[in-house]
């Protein structure tokens, strides 16, 4: 994800602050400081005096030059997770046109050369985004000579089920800086959450492909999805993830509830259950040298700068540019909610309304969502702003969650400070005098 979208209300802030036992830990995202202070200065850094208003999009020139794309060349997928939030997707067989990704990303490397930065690519989607294998390395292929042309550096990351062959696993360490790889667990797990359609084992090639991008020194991370069922399981996953693949990275995201999911197979873990097993996580990763995160919300993401686009610039396999790379709820139907342009087979150009681009991105905002700590997981692209299903709400099961995880991640970046007794008779040092 690229971005945070902007809003018009002045009460905006980028100082985060958390009760953390008798004291309390602030965060100013803006200066990228995190300190531990007490409960009167905890008070005046979340009044208003501290608040960072945001700036006033109307009166900001239209600078849209993006320099970030989603690639979804298609919403198949040869998985039947039990919890999948993209079924009704899954019914659209299209798959992108050559032609639009080629157009699409020159846009992006032309702006990337302009702006003098590099273009990042996201191969990801509702669907699986290697499932027509053929046409997702012809995109990758285009993707390359984009960036060639244009003489701008390229990062490109690859979101997978990680269902690959040898062969196919070892193209994708080859050509990916990251790759992540959704694998829920061991293998009693991994099948039984994430079974494939043939049924066929799903554990061996997510692990393999995990492990080919490893040992290409490529930026791994394993994606968990966590249920009711295997919350309690979360540090035993870390043990096992570093004993397999080694030092790689462990994100652990809650399920969402929706509506087509049966609530007795599978439902999303309890906020408080969640983060407390992730606090676990977290100790077991410093442990063995896996970096546990959660792949919504990160001290980094808070503090980063987000200046690439005001919405999302995802190119979809059916052919739209799209300010939010899945609508699951929209099943087999183009992307209506969030699409702003289009492929014109005809003349082989890409048009982009710019005029429903602002209107995405002027959009009002939840206002339980405007100062939310996890603000940027929801508002950047393809987060929760207009696109997922109704069931996750502002302040719900999940926002809950993740600020619980954000306020983990920051406990052990500014550890608690140690009590000094001091005995009767004895320095401070421990010396008698």
């Amino acid at each position: 994800m690229s971005g945070l979208s902007r809003t018009n209300s002045p009460s905006a802030s980028k100082c985060h602050v958390f009760r953390d036992g008798g004291e309390w830990l602030v965060f100013l995202a803006d200066q990228g400081l995190l300190f531990r202070t007490n409960g009167p200065a905890a008070r005046m850094f979340r009044s208003n005096k501290y608040r960072t208003p945001a700036p006033d999009a109307a009166s900001e020139p239209d600078a849209w030059a993006p320099t970030v794309a989603t690639v979804s060349p298609t919403n198949l997928c040869g998985q039947a997770c039990i919890y999948c939030y993209g079924t009704p997707a899954h019914q659209a067989t299209e798959v992108i046109d050559l032609g639009f990704c080629e157009r699409g990303l020159e846009l992006i490397a032309a702006n990337a050369a302009r702006r003098r930065a590099p273009m990042r690519v996201f191969f990801h989607g509702v669907g699986e985004p290697t499932a027509r294998w053929s046409r997702f390395t012809q995109c990758v292929s285009v993707t390359e000579q984009s960036a060639a042309r244009h003489h701008v550096g390229l990062r490109m990351t690859l979101c997978t089920g990680g269902q690959l062959s040898e062969s196919q696993a070892a193209y994708v360490a080859d050509h990916f800086a990251v790759v992540e790889v959704s694998m829920d667990g061991p293998s009693d797990v991994q099948n039984a959450q994430r079974p494939r359609r043939d049924g066929k084992d799903s554990f061996v090639p997510a692990m393999r492909t995990a492990a080919k991008a490893a040992a290409a020194y490529k930026e791994v991370s394993v994606r968990v999805t966590v249920t009711d069922r295997t919350v309690a399981r979360m540090p035993e996953f870390v043990e096992f993830v570093a004993e397999e693949l080694g030092p790689v990275g462990v994100k652990f995201g809650q399920m969402f509830p929706l509506p087509w999911v049966d609530a007795g197979v599978c439902a999303p873990p309890d906020a408080k259950r969640f983060i407390r097993y992730f606090a676990l996580a977290l100790d077991a990763g410093l442990r063995h040298g896996v970096n546990v995160g959660h792949p919504d919300v990160s001290i980094e993401w808070l503090a980063a700068e987000h200046q690439d686009s005001d919405v999302h610039y995802c190119l979809t396999a059916t052919n739209r540019l799209a300010a939010f790379y899945d609508v699951p709820q929209e099943g087999s139907a183009p992307p209506k909610l969030g699409t702003y342009g289009w492929h014109d087979p005809t003349s082989q150009t890409l048009v982009i309304d710019q005029e429903r681009r602002r209107e995405i991105a002027a959009a009002p905002l939840d206002q339980a969502c405007v100062t939310c700590v996890c603000r940027p997981a929801c508002m950047g692209p393809g987060g929760v702003k207009g696109r997922m299903p109704r069931s996750v709400s502002p302040g719900g099961n999940d926002c809950r969650g993740r600020i619980g995880a954000l306020q983990e991640l920051l406990r052990r970046k500014c550890p608690a400070r140690p009590v000094v007794v001091q005995a009767k008779g004895e320095s401070r040092d421990g010396r008698a005098h």
